[in-house]
């Protein structure tokens, strides 16, 4: 499987087609490959703003990060199988499974860990409504390192202390098998199973990154899209999104699995708008180009916004920056009128996915 490969290779050797059809080798350095987790207790956890004290992440180590579903989410074992929506099934369940209690084998929500997998089941029938600020209801499963550890996002140093420069790459297995959403209109439910009128669903890569020379400034999330029910084409005029997701939050860069100005698309599967039950592997790379045209937008958007954004300056030399977290984020947000509706009594929306092999490398 492509996630022991990664895991059991210290460098690989992959042969990728270049846009002019030629082919080009490539060497690709781990910076965290997956883990094979044997062991779970402690790695489910809740929290709240990724730039809050309390954000759940857990620093050094891998964690299954469940947000806006109640602070008791991941308490409690699960007994029903969570593979019937997110397509991994595991035994004993009650090892690797948590979730919300009491349960319900229709779909109560809960979160996988089981070796190189994870599974995801959101479902907004089961827990209170709130106003999310800056996004909605997600579960996020990555690696984060504490501030002494975190590497370099785009250089790659040798033994004698010489540095070159590298791409930050991103890639997971991703399955997307289930995601409904239902809208309360004249008096009844109605379901409506991918259409996006009344939920969107995400599935991506993701990671932030922190600018060492500006250590005050917020730090700068990327978002790769590799599912999404209201999922686009790839922009005709190769650009990708930059915005903020609230004022006292980050930046962010997203794409979907596409080349932009910000991101590369090398190898692996395009951005998905179905349901698909059979894992694909994503894959992201980001360039040094990529990093200093995405800094330089978000440089340009501060003054325009402020004081209603995060502040900006960033430096534009991608050698200034480190990685603090990334993995795999599934985000479900309720809609009304196309426009986030997270408290509403009146949409309800389920999204289950699986993940294998999450893993984050340099390459040349």
């Amino acid at each position: 499987m492509l996630s022991k490969v990664a895991r059991s290779l210290a460098a690989m050797l992959l042969v990728l087609a270049t846009s002019a059809g030629a082919l080009a080798q490539s060497v690709f350095y781990p910076v965290k490959e997956p883990d094979f987790l044997t062991s779970v207790n402690g790695l489910f956890t809740t929290g709240g703003q990724y730039r809050d004290a309390n954000n759940g992440v857990l620093q050094d180590s891998w964690s299954m990060l469940v947000r806006w579903q109640g602070d008791n989410m991941v308490a409690n074992p699960v007994v029903y199988d969570l593979g019937m929506f997110t397509g991994l099934h595991v035994a004993p369940t009650t090892q690797w499974q948590r979730g919300l209690q009491p349960e319900h084998p229709s779909g109560t929500p809960g979160v996988q860990l089981y070796g190189y997998e994870a599974g995801m089941l959101i479902n907004t029938w089961s827990v209170p409504h709130r106003f999310i600020e800056g996004g909605g209801y997600n579960d996020m499963y990555g690696y984060a390192w504490s501030p002494a550890l975190r590497p370099e996002a785009f250089l790659r140093r040798s033994g004698y202390g010489a540095a070159f420069s590298t791409q930050l790459v991103l890639q997971a297995e991703i399955a997307v098998p289930w995601f409904a959403s239902w809208a309360y209109v004249n008096g009844a439910w109605v379901q409506s199973p991918n259409s996006g009128a009344y939920g969107d669903g995400q599935a991506a890569l993701f990671a932030y990154l922190e600018d060492r020379s500006h250590p005050w400034l917020p730090p700068i999330a990327l978002v790769a899209l590799a599912w999404g029910n209201r999922a686009g084409a790839c922009p005709a005029d190769a650009r990708g999104a930059v915005a903020y997701d609230y004022p006292a939050g980050v930046w962010f860069g997203a794409s979907g699995m596409c080349t932009t100005d910000i991101m590369t698309k090398f190898y692996g599967a395009t951005t998905e708008r179905v349901p698909f039950s059979d894992r694909r592997f994503f894959r992201i790379h980001v360039t040094p180009q990529n990093w200093t045209n995405l800094i330089r937008r978000i440089n340009a958007q501060g003054p325009q916004c402020a004081p209603n954004c995060p502040p900006t300056g960033y430096s534009e030399d991608p050698g200034q920056y480190r990685l603090q977290y990334a993995g795999v984020i599934a985000e479900v947000v309720l809609l009304e009128n196309g426009a986030p509706a997270n408290a509403s009594p009146l949409r309800q929306s389920s999204m289950g996915l699986n993940i294998r092999g999450v893993g984050i490398y340099q390459s040349n």
